[in-house]
């Protein structure tokens, strides 16, 4: 079986330490068999078309798509400075902010001075997301319409965790703006018999939450993506079983 999954940065292993492995790697593993493709997809732009172009190329059997709902639900200053100021603005701030970052952290956790430069810059300059709840919803909405036109493709839809502490205190409205995205993604997802399966809910139940999330508050940690590579491969042999023909229907075409 051919898998294509619809990656962000959790699934390229970003902040993993040397010797950690990202869910789609741990999926491999899991399913040596199976062909197991990850490409970075972003809702935003042409990314359906992008994607159209890539089942085609890949002709997966299954589609994951995990959630990116950072890019509508997480406020940047860099964002912020670069509708008000210009694209050089805004990279001449993100410049300063990895400079500023680097040297205010202890041992990778933010301290009291990071944090502090961090409240300063959002109360001073504002902060602005990405891509509006709406677009975002807009382009995964006719990306599964686009995909249910697929014969033989089923679809996984995975709901995004809900970022650490300290990301969920910055942003006060993240919650309820997760909430809208995937309250209007399930039916379109319900619609086409697709599935659903729930990052945050997986990493909950486990009793450490908190530990299933890099420290910087965005990134899975390696536990996190343990859980999520174990939640994705329960949800496939569920999907397999929609694609073989019944024992009946197989008697009948011998």
């Amino acid at each position: 079986m051919r898998i294509l999954i619809l990656g962000n940065s959790d699934t390229a292993g970003l902040r993993l330490e040397r010797g950690e492995r990202a869910w789609p790697d741990l999926l491999r593993e899991m399913r040596p068999a199976d062909t197991v493709e990850a490409v970075r997809f972003v809702p935003m732009g042409g990314a359906v078309a992008y994607v159209g172009g890539k089942a085609a190329e890949l002709e997966p059997d299954f589609v994951v798509i995990p959630l990116a709902v950072y890019v509508c639900a997480v406020g940047l200053v860099s964002e912020s400075v670069g509708r008000r100021f210009g694209r050089r603005a805004r990279s001449a701030y993100l410049r300063m902010e990895r400079r500023y970052d680097g040297a205010t952290r202890r041992e990778g956790e933010p301290g009291r001075l990071n944090r502090a430069g961090q409240a300063a810059a959002r109360r001073l300059l504002g902060t602005a997301p990405l891509a509006p709840a709406e677009s975002v919803v807009a382009v995964y909405s006719s990306l599964l319409h686009e995909l249910a036109r697929r014969e033989g493709t089923q679809v996984v839809v995975m709901g995004d965790g809900h970022f650490g502490r300290e990301i969920q205190r910055q942003n006060p409205s993240l919650p309820a703006v997760i909430a809208r995205v995937q309250a209007a993604i399930r039916p379109v997802v319900e619609r086409h018999h697709f599935s659903w399966i729930d990052a945050e809910a997986a990493m909950a139940a486990t009793g450490r939450r908190h530990e299933s999330m890099h420290h910087d508050g965005v990134h899975l940690s390696a536990e996190g993506h343990r859980i999520v590579a174990a939640l994705v491969h329960a949800a496939l042999p569920a999907l397999d079983s929609r694609t073989r023909p019944s024992p009946a229907s197989g008697a009948a075409g011998g």
